[in-house]
């Protein structure tokens, strides 16, 4: 299936696959597992999330990423900046089209993000 689709296409699917059915995923994985996501995991699940929302507007893989920040956003806890998490994915502006092939990298631009080091920022806090 990914050689008739290119990796980034073929991404694209399998994430918004996991991303779909992440919810339901995360409630077996606490169910089944002693050990919670670590604070860097958590980074990158909101990170990704938030920079999908901007990526993709009004589609089914931001409908699903807002799903998945909201089941973690309360883990964060109150001192958590939100706000500027978001400003700094629609800063990033990741469903801007590329020059090369006029596509849309969101979700490679998305992977990254949550390493960038203005979001390492907003999670070197006491809030997670």
């Amino acid at each position: 299936m990914c050689k008739s689709l290119g990796f980034l296409q073929c991404y694209a699917v399998v994430f918004s696959f996991l991303l779909l059915n992440h919810e339901s995923w995360a409630i077996e994985k606490t169910k089944q597992f002693e050990k919670a996501e670590t604070s860097s995991e958590i980074r990158q699940i909101v990170a990704q999330a938030a920079c999908l929302i901007e990526a993709y507007p009004n589609s089914v893989i931001s409908r699903d990423a807002s799903i998945v920040m909201g089941a973690y956003v309360q883990s964060l806890g109150p001192k958590f900046k939100f706000e500027k998490l978001k400003a700094l994915a629609k800063d990033l502006n990741p469903g801007r089209l590329s020059v090369v092939g006029q596509n849309n990298f969101g979700i490679a631009k998305c992977v990254l993000f949550g390493s960038s080091k203005d979001v390492l920022k907003l999670f070197v806090t006491d809030s997670i």
